[in-house]
């Protein structure tokens, strides 16, 4: 049986514990589980038409739970093929729903390997305004940091997740926009 607090109808319930796994599932997700690189998140608090929003690019929306699933999968892979070691850091994270949203913000640490270690060089004079500098192996001797915001959604009646939109601050946008703050002359992007 589940306890219910007193005073707490069955969606209060179900948001509680929903928010308690979201604090447990966040800060692990790219944690090594069997050689996978993330904690397996418990995607029963999620329903199965949730949405996952990039807010750079909103039009474009993956529907379903196994789109997610599929998604956060890639997106571990992708980690662990680029980079030596990566680290959630939870900097912000409520117990309760604002307009029936939980807001995480988030700082992950990237430690490039390999390929990505040769791209990152290429814009090393960039990236030393951010912190970033390289030792006398070429080794990076501070992490890559990626902040942001993610956003969960849960629905008003079964209290599921129905949304979940990350809206990342730092680094810029677009690789336009960090190329332009190093640039004497204007870029321009050229048609095919």
């Amino acid at each position: 049986a589940t306890f219910k607090p007193p005073g707490m109808d069955g969606w209060q319930v179900k948001v509680a514990h929903a928010v308690d796994v979201l604090h447990d599932d966040v800060p692990e997700m790219f944690l090594s589980y069997g050689g996978m690189g993330g904690h397996m998140p418990d995607f029963s608090i999620y329903s199965d038409e949730i949405q996952f929003v990039d807010e750079r690019a909103p039009g474009m929306v993956m529907r379903g739970l196994p789109m997610y699933k599929r998604f956060l999968s890639a997106l571990r892979w992708s980690l662990r093929s680029m980079f030596e070691e990566s680290k959630l850091e939870v900097t912000s994270m409520g117990r309760t729903l604002v307009n029936s949203q939980l807001s995480v913000r988030w700082r992950l640490h990237l430690w490039p390997k390999g390929l990505m270690n040769v791209a990152l060089e290429m814009l090393s004079p960039s990236l030393k305004s951010w912190g970033l500098h390289q030792n006398v192996h070429h080794e990076w001797e501070a992490p890559f940091i990626v902040e942001g915001y993610s956003n969960y959604e849960f629905d008003p009646w079964t209290a599921e997740v129905t949304r979940h939109s990350v809206d990342i601050k730092n680094p810029p946008l677009f690789i336009t926009d960090l190329l332009k703050q190093y640039s004497t002359s204007e870029i321009h992007a050229v048609p095919y």
